[in-house]
């Protein structure tokens, strides 16, 4: 897995690793070493979600072995303030936009709340049970205001609670016709992006839960792929977006089993969606599909991940937005990629 702010942090096996863009390899911490027990004997852990968030204060890694962890950035150096024993193995982690708040997700559809505070030990008992659903959940996301909890699960359902109080249901955005794989606050709005199965991008407005529009991918929208002869690349039947980002009203996203970034300008006024903006293409030069992609926060830049049984590389891209003054529009670019 891959996740950014300021550098970028990559999971290997049972360690992950701190990468500047300009001196590479930063420091690398490992888990702690796994107690035997009678559940699990001697599994090995491995790590199956890293996040860290937005300002670079803490980051947080669960494994299959049901455990999660939280580190704390002392002087550029990860210090594990707390390990917790799970009753579920995790489907998805986020953080809160102020770093108040640890958020996860798990595959019996709870969602529970884990409040942040550096001077203050943390136990499994302070895990907070938020909302739930009745399938596996798939990801999260919260408005910046912190106003609502937008959550999602593989069965088409996306749920509005309020951040605050979450026993209050705001809406349901309801539309996909499979899974729904990602969301996303856009900035400074309550509008919601979604992405599923079914290659669909909805725009929500999250308060009400009506969706103002949609766009479907179509795969012979996307760049060539016929450049790759390796059976290994097998493509979907849709354009599935597996992770997408926010650059001001620019969306970047990455497909699932596919070599393709795409980056594309939102335009909203008053529940319109004026335009969904020209679509700007890139990828990788040996076609070798992306399994996740990350954004520095520091200079939007977009780095992509990706593997096969013979290799890891790091792509690495800048975008190129310029905005029209005159129209409601801007130009999407991408330049010259380098790799690591």
């Amino acid at each position: 897995m891959l996740t950014a702010c300021r550098e970028v942090y990559l999971s290997l096996k049972h360690s992950f690793i701190g990468w500047d863009l300009s001196y590479g390899i930063v420091n690398e911490t490992s888990l702690p070493d796994v107690v035997i027990d009678s559940e699990f004997g001697r599994r090995v852990p491995t790590i199956s979600l890293l996040t860290v968030s937005s300002k670079g204060s803490y980051l947080s890694v669960a494994d299959n072995l049901k455990r999660l962890f939280l580190y704390v950035n002392e002087n550029d150096h990860w210090l594990l303030v707390s390990q917790l024993k799970l009753n579920k193995q995790v489907s998805c982690l986020i953080f809160s936009p102020s770093e108040k708040a640890l958020l996860i997700g798990d595959k019996s559809g709870d969602v529970f709340k884990l409040t942040l505070c550096p001077e203050k030990p943390i136990h499994d008992t302070d895990l907070t049970l938020l909302c739930g659903h009745f399938s596996i959940l798939s990801h999260m996301a919260i408005s910046e205001d912190e106003m609502y909890l937008a959550s999602c699960d593989r069965d088409e359902k996306i749920r509005i609670s309020r951040f605050s109080e979450p026993y209050v249901i705001q809406s349901f955005c309801l539309g996909h016709k499979s899974f729904v794989s990602q969301l996303g606050f856009i900035p400074d709005t309550r509008y919601l992006i979604s992405t599923g199965g079914d290659g669909y991008i909805s725009i929500w407005n999250c308060e009400s839960g009506h969706c103002l529009s949609s766009y479907y991918v179509s795969k012979s929208e996307l760049p060539s792929l016929s450049a790759s002869t390796d059976s290994q690349f097998n493509f979907k039947s849709e354009a599935v977006i597996s992770r997408f980002y926010f650059i001001k009203d620019v969306v970047v996203c990455c497909f699932l089993s596919n070599p393709v970034l795409m980056a594309f300008h939102i335009h909203i006024n008053e529940d319109e969606v004026v335009s969904w903006g020209s679509k700007a293409f890139t990828s990788t030069e040996d076609k070798m599909p992306f399994t996740d992609i990350a954004l520095c926060s520091n200079d939007n830049r977009i780095i992509g991940l990706c593997s096969n049984v013979t290799s890891v590389r790091l792509y690495s891209w800048k975008l190129i937005i310029q905005y029209n003054p005159c129209q409601p529009s801007c130009s999407v670019k991408w330049d010259v990629v380098s790799v690591r």
